[in-house]
């Protein structure tokens, strides 16, 4: 098996509290687990404290959108984990995306 890392390009800068688009209020999340077991999505955010235990991760709310939003991203990413493959949710066209698609995993 080849393929180390899924790289998932979206059109936020990574995972949120809630739908930045629609709550001013919602904070990013840095770090996520995920139990291999059960699939459960834990947030692991040491550096803030503030970050809620809990996520809204309902399918997309923009009508536009036929990915199904983070609701569908989270559940592949935690296949993808499942799988022993690590996982990355970064914006389109930003700097720590192109960095993790050449390979650089420091950002």
């Amino acid at each position: 098996d080849n393929v180390h890392k899924v790289i998932f390009i979206s059109d936020i800068a990574g995972v949120f509290t809630s739908d930045p688009k629609i709550n001013k209020d919602a904070r990013l999340i840095r770090s996520l687990k995920v139990d291999v077991t059960t699939g459960e999505v834990i947030i692991d955010d040491n550096d803030d404290d503030n970050v809620a235990n809990e996520m809204d991760v309902s399918g997309s709310s923009h009508a536009h959108d036929v990915t199904g939003g983070l609701k569908a991203k989270l559940c592949s990413a935690v296949t993808a984990v499942q799988c022993g493959k690590e996982v990355v949710i970064a914006k389109c066209c930003s700097t720590s995306a192109e960095k993790y698609i050449q390979g650089d995993s420091s950002s």
